[in-house]
Parts: C-alpha cells; structure tokens; sequence
C-alpha cells in the first residue's frame, strides 16, 4: 500500500527486468509502466547485480536462461546481498519442471511464473 501525504505524490515502485530476450524486456517494460510501475531493465545476470547494487529495485523479474549467469547463480548472488523479504524475486522462465521450480525456491526465489507470462496473474 503505498502511503502519501495529501500533496505528495504516491510512491512508485521500481522493478528490475532481468532477461536476454528483448522483445520480453520490451514487453514488461511497457506493461508495468502502464500499470503504475517504475521499470529498469538489463539483458545479463551480471548487469542486475551491478544495477542492484547501485539502486536496490522494489522487485526483481528474473529470467533462468541467459547466456554467460544464469537467473539461478544470479539469484544466488542477489541472495547475497538481500534476503527474499528486502528484495523480492519473481523468477519468469520457460523452465516448466517440478524440479526447476523446487530449485529456485530453494534457493530463494519468491515465486516462479512459466513463460509465456500471463500479465494479469504478474499483475
């Protein structure tokens, strides 16, 4: 919930895209600005982990395939910085596996959306 003063404007949450694709960034991008959101994104694990560490995002949408740092090691190493309370992982793949899934909650992802993603349920 966000909470203003009567003569401020409310907050914005910011969300860090994370995703080699970018026709998927693009996508995002444009539906969470329409939807009140701040958005950031990068095409590589490693530039979400320079970016956070820079600017803490509110929320991170993180793909598992990219090429050089997968989502998951990504994920280890935001793990390492913040907890899954401080900053929120949403992990959105085209991994549909039981196990895929099991692993990136184990490792702290704060839920698992399969690609393609269905706005409204990101919503």
């Amino acid at each position: 919930m966000n909470v203003s003063k009567p003569h401020e404007k409310p907050v914005r949450r910011s969300v860090l895209i994370v995703d080699d694709i970018e026709d998927n960034r693009v996508l995002l991008e444009r539906f969470l600005t329409s939807s009140g959101y701040d958005s950031i994104s990068v095409d590589s694990g490693r530039k979400a982990i320079s970016q956070i560490s820079r600017h803490k995002p509110d929320l991170v949408l993180l793909d598992w395939m990219m090429p050089e740092l997968s989502g998951l090691d990504t994920l280890h190493a935001i793990r390492e910085m913040y907890d899954s309370v401080r900053l929120p992982v949403i992990m959105c793949t085209a991994i549909g596996e039981e196990v895929s899934v099991v692993a990136a909650l184990n490792a702290g992802a704060n839920d698992y959306i399969v690609k393609p993603i269905s706005l409204p349920i990101l919503k």
